[in-house]
């Protein structure tokens, strides 16, 4: 589809041919970190949905009871990728207009629980991400329990080029997660990464 053709990446594989040679190199970094605590939910805005399935197929594994909070344009967006609905209770949550809705929903779902057996995976765009760590940390959630998936920009892929740095770590080797214990012992507000 010509309408499609926009970007620099898309242009060139629109050049390809059926049994022309393709190179992809990924995923890259490390798997998503830890926690000993047994409820996990993941909050996903957009496309962060792709790395979702993966990570609640671990959780799930771990024995922790998984709930995705996935965060999408309107009702007619609701794309779930195959194996969530195997390993975590699914809830999309149309925004309708509302920036950080599924955020909020998730807020005003867990308000008033005992959030001292939660952990928190946050995936999607920085804002999105932000509001969701004050809110979890309002709940009472232990700040080494609260992790975000952050996209800092990536030249190289394997650790040569230093592009993907976030405080002192980077991230094509040591994955895109990070607590927010980390960020906050380093003093990075996600507000202000490039």
């Amino acid at each position: 589809d010509p309408e499609n053709n926009k970007g620099l990446v898309t242009h060139a594989l629109f050049q390809k041919q059926v049994g022309d040679d393709l190179m992809i190199r990924g995923v890259y970094g490390a798997d998503s970190p830890d926690s000993d605590k047994k409820n996990a939910f993941v909050i996903a805005g957009g496309s962060g949905i792709a790395v979702v399935p993966k990570l609640v197929e671990k959780l799930k594994q771990q024995g922790k009871e998984v709930t995705v909070y996935h965060g999408i344009q309107n009702d007619n967006n609701i794309t779930m990728p195959e194996g969530i609905e195997e390993y975590a209770s699914y809830k999309p949550i149309a925004d309708n207009g509302e920036i950080g809705r599924a955020v909020k929903v998730m807020g005003h779902d867990l308000e008033g629980e005992s959030s001292d057996d939660y952990c928190f995976y946050n995936i999607g765009p920085n804002p999105m991400m932000n509001a969701a760590m004050k809110i979890q940390e309002t709940l009472g959630t232990d700040s080494k329990d609260i992790f975000i998936s952050l996209e800092t920009n990536n030249m190289c892929g394997i650790g040569m080029c230093s592009e993907c740095e976030c405080g002192g770590k980077l991230t094509c080797q040591e994955g895109t997660f990070f607590s927010k214990d980390y960020l906050d012992s380093k003093e990075i507000d996600i507000m202000n990464l490039k």
